[in-house]
């Protein structure tokens, strides 16, 4: 009987090998598939990073819906100031809209100043900052975030739309950048 009970006892613990080795297999296949869903999220978190990186990159004409002509800086030699990037002549009721995703931080009127009105920053993230100056209405406010093509003011008069932007503080010609014509 004790020979019969040790017998029992090697096949008991040949099934309990044979079933933590079944578990170890399955574990280490489950190790392989978190491994797999692992590089899944983070190849998706690294192009999500890239997405809204290239979002944050002011790269469109920031004028819709109406020709918008690059013009030489009528601001040059005015009280205003010459412009640390490009002027657009654009016609009445021009829409003028969001070059990137980004947050108002600044609108503001400056009466007193007879070539321009008003005038926009825009806080792109990624040192990325642009500036609008321009005659019109401007249907934006400080904190709102926008998106690309968002509209930011209307011209209420053929007027000049002058457009700068910063990287890191230091101001960059647009035309490096703008890449998409939006008509």
């Amino acid at each position: 009987e004790a020979e019969k009970s040790v017998e029992e006892l090697g096949t008991a613990n040949a099934m309990l090998e044979d079933t933590v080795s079944a578990l170890n297999d399955q574990i280490n296949a489950d190790k392989e598939i978190f491994s797999k869903i692992e590089d899944t999220i983070s190849k998706k978190e690294e192009e999500d990073a890239v997405e809204a990186e290239e979002a944050a990159i002011p790269d469109k004409i920031p004028i819709s819906n109406a020709k918008a002509i690059l013009v030489e800086d009528p601001y040059a030699d005015s009280n205003g100031g010459a412009t640390n990037g490009i002027v657009f002549a654009t016609t009445k009721g021009a829409v003028v809209t969001a070059t990137a995703e980004g947050t108002v931080m600044h609108v503001d009127t400056d009466d007193s100043n007879p070539f321009y009105t008003k005038g926009i920053v825009i806080d792109h993230g990624n040192g990325y900052v642009t500036y609008y100056r321009l005659n019109g209405d401007v249907s934006t406010e400080e904190g709102v975030v926008v998106s690309p093509g968002d509209v930011i003011a209307v011209l209420t008069d053929d007027a000049y739309v002058a457009y700068e932007i910063k990287k890191d503080g230091e101001f960059i010609d647009p035309r490096t950048i703008i890449k998409e014509d939006r008509g």
